[in-house]
């Protein structure tokens, strides 16, 4: 996971081959920042966040795999957040720039334009940012109670087939019993058709547009 920040003139990379060189296959996930900055830009800035994550790419060394952004659904991840860490929890006090599907859809477009024009990267994959499960933070027309789910469906949708190399998904079990794995278990409403333990990965996979099941899906979380 990298902090690339939003500078265009910005033209660092990182060497992943003593990892590429094994046989070991890399994805890195290109961040504009950590909270407070937002894993992608402020949308005024997706263009300059494009160019630096194609100078990014074009001077790094052993990966073709690049994930753009980190569970955008997620309030901590947006740019301008601001919480009182005094409380607990913690207090949401600026709510940032709120990431809704389509505007993640143009960062992500931009992004993946920027790296496959670099000579070399024309067949990288540019990946979507996992979504954050069991997390209603975003809320938008089409989407009131913020189902991550519909969420990240809404993202594939925008984009269509042509324009996307693969999804991310973030599944998890909420506890260290391995049964957790294998087991249903639902929601309470209004979310009692969605997965609590690992096979949260299973809703992600419904909510993949049919035009777009041939693509790569990758639990990277």
């Amino acid at each position: 996971t990298e902090e690339l920040g939003n500078n265009p003139g910005d033209q660092r990379g990182a060497d992943y081959s003593r990892w590429a060189d094994q046989g070991f296959g890399i994805l890195a996930r290109l961040n504009n920042g950590y909270e407070p900055n937002g894993t992608i830009p402020f949308s005024n800035r997706y263009a300059e966040f494009a160019t630096r994550c194609a100078h990014f790419a074009r001077n790094s060394r052993g990966c073709h795999i690049w994930i753009i952004g980190n569970e955008m659904n997620f309030a901590v991840e947006r740019p301008g957040v601001e919480f009182d860490r005094g409380q607990n929890p913690p207090r949401l006090v600026r709510p940032g720039e709120i990431v809704q599907p389509g505007m993640y859809a143009n960062c992500y477009r931009q992004c993946r334009t920027a790296i496959k024009a670099v000579p070399g990267h024309e067949k990288d994959q540019v990946i979507v940012g996992g979504v954050a499960p069991w997390n209603p933070q975003t809320t938008y027309t089409g989407n009131t109670n913020g189902d991550w789910v519909k969420y990240l469906e809404d993202i594939l949708t925008i984009l269509g087939p042509t324009h996307c190399d693969g999804i991310t998904v973030h599944a998890y079990t909420h506890g260290a019993d391995p049964k957790l794995i294998y087991t249903d278990a639902w929601m309470n409403p209004p979310f009692q058709n969605r997965q609590y333990n690992f096979r949260a990965y299973q809703d992600y996979m419904k909510a993949i547009p049919r035009s777009m099941r041939h693509l790569p899906v990758y639990l990277t979380e």
